[in-house]
């Protein structure tokens, strides 16, 4: 009896340990996702500036904007 009370302690204490890590995790795809998200408000905002100019959008601002675009959905999915 004193084993199986034993193991229970120590099932409840690792499912604790794991919630507390599932909660770092969530709390480090938060933070890149809304730095993501900041990121690509910033680069919408210097691709419109530029557009109004009449400037040519250089190619690698547009490749790191897609890029950071997947990256924010795929945070976002990770956290459903």
């Amino acid at each position: 009896m004193v084993e199986i009370k034993q193991l229970k302690e120590r099932i409840e204490s690792a499912i604790s340990d794991c919630k507390e890590i599932i909660a770092i995790f969530e709390r480090e795809i938060e933070g890149a996702n809304n730095s993501s998200f900041q990121q690509i408000k910033e680069i919408e905002t210097t691709i419109l500036r530029l557009e109004r100019k009449g400037l040519q959008i250089p190619d690698e601002l547009k490749q790191l904007k897609l890029r950071l675009l997947t990256q924010y959905e795929y945070a976002g999915k990770l956290c459903r």
